[in-house]
């Protein structure tokens, strides 16, 4: 059997920074993976323009079952684009909450915001990275450029 830690390990790049998660402090300092949090978020694969149909199939097979896994210690938001629901849901199961939300790839760490401390006690603001796609190496990336504002917004964050 799996513990948390061991499934944070397995998740590597493609698990984000946990929403809601007092992933800085007021000082800047990011927390570790491992501080509880809310919930894990993650982005369901629609990156056809950098794989093709296969590796995304494949790549979708393992975040279905990362999902799957990390749900049975912590709630899992994945990301899914208009018209894809049904299928991530079917793929993920009924543990994992599927969100609405245009994207392109996987790497939601690189695209997500990570979250600080508010001034208040109990509050939380985002900051966004202004993702780039590695100096716009790639194509098709256009609805991650604005994926940390856009989630930040769904998620009720400053």
């Amino acid at each position: 059997m799996l513990d948390r830690r061991s499934v944070l390990t397995l998740m590597g790049s493609l698990m984000t920074m946990p929403a809601w998660s007092r992933a800085a402090n007021r000082d800047g300092w990011m927390l570790p993976e491992w501080v509880p949090h809310s919930a894990c978020v993650m982005a369901w694969c629609s990156a056809f323009e950098t794989y093709s149909r296969s590796e995304i199939a494949g790549i979708r097979r393992e975040q279905a079952a990362m999902a799957r896994v990390i749900a049975e210690f912590e709630p899992v938001l994945m990301l899914a684009n208009p018209g894809d629901e049904d299928a991530v849901a079917k793929a993920c199961g009924p543990n994992v909450r599927v969100v609405t939300m245009a994207h392109y790839d996987m790497w939601a760490r690189d695209t997500m915001p990570v979250t600080g401390l508010g001034d208040e006690p109990g509050s939380y603001y985002a900051t966004g990275w202004n993702f780039n796609t590695w100096g716009e190496k790639f194509e098709g990336y256009e609805d991650d450029w604005t994926l940390a504002e856009r989630y930040a917004g769904f998620a009720g964050l400053d």
